[in-house]
């Protein structure tokens, strides 16, 4: 059994970094770590990805993972953190990120699921659901959220990787902050209005009521997430090596 605390995680990939929370927060839980490199298509991102770690410890890259990264740039590990549901076609991305690692390079998935929620918890996958919707009317890709089986199988299925450990964060943080939800509301609200320029359909805007109104009465919590771990499945990296 692997765990993070095993891990020397040595010079790490973060793709669809965002603002590196996700990263800092990787590297406080393996053993040890050189350098992050985060890769996202927003370049407004960069400051903040950058101020989160030691200056020299990190560097940000602009644009499609898929176009930028060199074939060449050896990776010890590889992050993907809550961001599966982002990248079209990960299947086939998950098996072409295994050849910038080493043959004892490790894939670290960190995705939200959506198996068996309390209400609370399914009140906040339901916003998430609503916005990615209105993400995808902008010509942005935003998948629904993966069951655990789902999030599995984007590793096996490549064929490249091997799971070595999964762990499962299930735990509810109730919250009835009425601040809080008003921020969710007006996030939703705003993000309707950048979708639709003229004015938000009734249809739409009876839906994000409705949601609201039910968070309010029940709250809503953080979604539970699934962590995989895997290591590169020497056999196919053999076969790969044979075929080129």
């Amino acid at each position: 059994m692997t765990t993070l605390k095993d891990i020397h995680g040595g010079r790490i990939l973060d793709v669809a970094c965002g603002g590196g929370h996700t990263a800092v927060e990787l590297c406080r839980e393996l053993k040890s770590w050189d350098h992050v490199t985060g890769i996202d298509m927003r370049h407004q991102l960069k400051d903040e990805f950058l101020g989160r770690f030691p200056k020299g410890k990190a560097t940000f890259i602009t644009g499609d993972v898929r176009r930028v990264v060199d074939k060449n740039m050896v990776f010890d590990t590889i992050l993907l953190g809550f961001s599966l549901h982002h990248l079209p076609d990960v299947h086939e991305l998950i098996s072409d990120l295994s050849h910038l690692c080493p043959d004892n390079g490790h894939l670290i998935i960190l995705e939200m699921f959506r198996d068996k929620l309390t209400p609370a918890q399914d009140i906040q996958k339901r916003i998430h659901e609503l916005a990615g919707r209105l993400d995808t009317l902008r010509g942005e890709y935003h998948a629904p959220v993966l069951s655990r089986e789902e999030i599995d199988a984007c590793v096996t299925r490549s064929g490249k990787w091997q799971i070595m450990y999964t762990e499962d964060e299930s735990g509810e943080n109730l919250s009835n902050d009425l601040y809080k939800i008003n921020q969710t509301s007006e996030k939703l609200q705003q993000i309707a209005a950048s979708t639709y320029k003229n004015s938000i359909p009734e249809a739409v805007q009876k839906e994000i009521d409705q949601l609201m109104d039910e968070t309010r009465r029940i709250g809503m919590s953080s979604p539970p997430f699934r962590m995989v771990i895997a290591g590169l499945n020497r056999q196919s990296t053999v076969d790969s090596r044979k075929v080129d």
